[in-house]
């Protein structure tokens, strides 16, 4: 996964990124692994997650496909629809 991805969602204590300009992860993989074990231990979820998974579950959680285009920084949204909308679209049935 690309520095720029995870640049502007995961900082450290002092705001910095986990991911510098340069592409290393300064402390990013150790604190992930550290994070998915006690996932595993304290929680039902079973499998470990990646940073796939949760750009996949922001783009399936995004109220609409317009929003899910802007978070994911995507202009073709058959990309969107394709790769990152897992949930099924909820439609209001016709009265």
């Amino acid at each position: 996964m690309s520095g720029s991805i995870l640049n502007g969602y995961f900082r450290n204590r002092t705001g910095d990124s986990y991911i510098g300009d340069d592409g290393n992860r300064y402390g990013w993989d150790r604190m992930w692994q550290r994070f998915m074990a006690r996932v595993l231990a304290e929680t039902a979820i079973t499998e470990r997650l990646t940073g796939h998974d949760l750009r996949a579950r922001a783009g399936s959680g995004a109220g609409s496909l317009e929003l899910a285009q802007k978070l994911l920084a995507h202009t073709d949204p058959a990309t969107i629809n394709r790769i990152y909308r897992r949930k099924p679209t909820r439609v209001e049935p016709v009265k």
